[in-house]
């Protein structure tokens, strides 16, 4: 009887054990699945205000709803050229826009030491001084994504896994 109550143990133990691995690697493999980030180089004008920027930019997309978009570049104001270096976090999520994310912005670090964009002129240019915007995230094939939203016209961008 003792050694039938050692065994059942033995059984719960091992149950318990392979259930516990079993959600483990179930959600360890639904955050990989989760993060995206997507790299692409950027040139935006602003004719009316007489505005452009050109260089890379990195979209980030991880599981707990958290983004970041790293720009890296040169702002150009009437002539005159401003360093930027910025990362840029938001909270995301897709529902219940469908194949649109909801991105809404929530801090920003600026990384350049020298000239650097003033923030009027970098949300104006990047974001048309927008805290919240939709994006559409579109697979075209070969790791590259088309990226659709109202300060974005059409960027390509080409994904890395990890």
């Amino acid at each position: 009887m003792a050694m039938n109550r050692k065994k059942l143990a033995y059984a719960f133990i091992i149950i318990l054990l392979l259930g516990a691995s079993t959600l483990a690697f179930l959600m360890s493999s639904e955050s990989k699945g989760q993060y995206f980030k997507c790299d692409t180089e950027v040139y935006f004008e602003n004719v009316a205000s007489h505005s452009k920027i050109e260089g890379d930019v990195s979209l980030m997309l991880v599981s707990d709803n958290i983004g970041m978009l790293y720009v890296r570049g040169v702002l150009n104001k009437e002539g005159v050229n401003y360093n930027v270096n910025r990362k840029i976090y938001f909270n995301y999520g897709n529902k219940p826009y469908g194949s649109y994310y909801h991105l809404k912005k929530i801090g920003d670090e600026n990384y350049s030491t020298a000239n650097s964009a003033p923030d009027a002129l970098f949300n104006e240019l990047i974001f048309e001084n927008k805290q919240e915007l939709y994006l559409s995230i579109t697979p075209i094939g070969n790791g590259g994504y088309e990226l659709r939203e109202m300060i974005f016209p059409i960027a390509i961008c080409a994904s890395k896994r990890m």
